[in-house]
């Protein structure tokens, strides 16, 4: 078994067939970078540090913290035209100016941090969940600090533009398995925090968990880890798509994303790009014929039954064909649900079944089929009586049949 982080999970998670591009076939994406990715990458960087110095005695000005921000934009920029925007709206300087913001919000928000004792940045952990060490999860704490209380807090900083429900959070495995890693490393401590800072809203939320959601947890990641285990061997990983696919930089070689104007004819007779648009287009409106003159042939269906019973008539003439309206009806048993059937007729049908020697029998035909049941089936016939008891008769669907006019 190899080790996995709460990334590559939750990868597999939202699409298998992302999983298989970045952790299986290891797809090479070219240099771009996600304009959000990079922002988020940099407001950690200004973050961590703040409190390298403050853990050296040190509190930056906010000056400082956003004069590091904008180098680390400059020092770290992928280059030229290599940061990818999706929002046409939005200019690589509005998400560095938010960015920006980010920072100086949680500097006025928590200045001089001293809320708490930091004792830990950027702490790569890896946790064990099994005695044998055969499932594992790797991860990085933005940071670890000790509340005044003794609390043991792990923090993390959220760079999205919106905050998930308190719901999601606190069922959240990421910073979960986190707290069973410091669990693992210090098992003296007993009480800890897990804290998420959105740092665009700005907003700062917690969550617990007990031993029992722990050992939940673990349970559930090894499930998801088997099942991504067996999803390898079987070289199983579907596409899944959802509104991430926006944001997917493998968009250009999925299966279910790869748009007809890549496409060029190779061969004589192999459709190009333009013929590929028009023949999908093609299909598309016959479904929609199709479906249509499906709805319009069960609304004329409706209403030749309707005439038929207003009428007491079975057949109708068109000029050169006659539609047939065939009625009827079959028996079935009362309880034929023998799971769910009321409980005491459902015991009385069964005791009746068993005493007649019909069990067997019933159960060999289909519940459709229940009239011939009652044609062929051999019993004695002093029980026919007492088996119409049990049985009742329910009207068929209509069925309409157009055939050809006789000469």
């Amino acid at each position: 078994m190899g080790t996995y982080s709460h990334s590559r999970l939750s990868t597999y998670e939202n699409c298998p067939r992302k999983y298989k591009f970045r952790y299986v076939e290891k797809f090479d994406v070219g240099d771009s970078v996600s304009v959000e990715s990079f922002r988020g990458k940099i407001v950690h960087e200004a973050l961590q540090r703040l409190y390298e110095l403050v853990m050296e005695g040190k509190v930056w000005s906010e000056a400082d913290l956003l004069t590091y921000y904008d180098e680390r934009w400059q020092s770290q920029h992928p280059g030229l035209g290599l940061l990818a925007i999706k929002d046409e709206h939005l200019s690589e300087e509005d998400f560095r100016n938010k960015g920006r913001r980010m920072v100086q919000d949680y500097y006025r928000a928590y200045h001089p941090f001293d809320q708490e004792k930091t004792v830990a940045l950027e702490r790569t952990v890896t946790v064990n969940l099994d005695p044998d060490g055969n499932y594992k999860i790797k991860g990085i704490i933005d940071r670890l600090a000790v509340s005044k209380s003794g609390v043991m807090q792990i923090h993390d900083y959220k760079t999205a533009r919106s905050m998930v429900d308190q719901r999601y959070l606190d069922d959240d495995r990421q910073l979960a398995l986190y707290q069973l890693a410091v669990q693992q490393m210090w098992p003296d401590r007993d009480g800890f925090e897990l804290v998420w800072h959105y740092l665009s809203v700005p907003e700062k939320r917690t969550s617990s968990r007990s031993d029992i959601d722990i050992d939940t947890l673990i349970e559930s990641t090894i499930g998801l880890i088997r099942e991504v285990e067996q999803a390898t061997a079987d070289n199983n990983f579907p596409t899944n798509e959802t509104r991430l696919c926006n944001w997917c930089e493998y968009m250009s070689f999925c299966p279910a994303k790869i748009h007809p104007l890549s496409m060029e004819a190779k061969s004589p007779g192999e459709l190009g790009a333009d013929e590929i648009v028009v023949t999908v287009d093609r299909l598309a409106e016959l479904k929609r014929i199709i479906a249509s003159l499906q709805n319009e042939g069960e609304e004329i269906k409706q209403r030749l039954i309707h005439l038929a019973r207003e009428k007491g008539m079975t057949v109708f003439a068109g000029s050169d064909k006659n539609a047939s309206i065939r009625f009827g009806s079959r028996h079935r048993p009362k309880y034929s649900d023998l799971v769910n059937g009321k409980e005491t007729e459902k015991t009385k049908f069964i005791e009746f079944l068993i005493k007649t020697g019909m069990m067997d029998q019933v159960f060999s035909y289909h519940s459709g089929s229940f009239d011939s049941f009652i044609k062929r089936a051999k019993f004695d016939q002093k029980y026919k009586e007492e088996l119409f008891e049990f049985i009742e008769s329910v009207e068929q669907k209509p069925v309409v049949t157009v055939t050809n006019k006789r000469d």
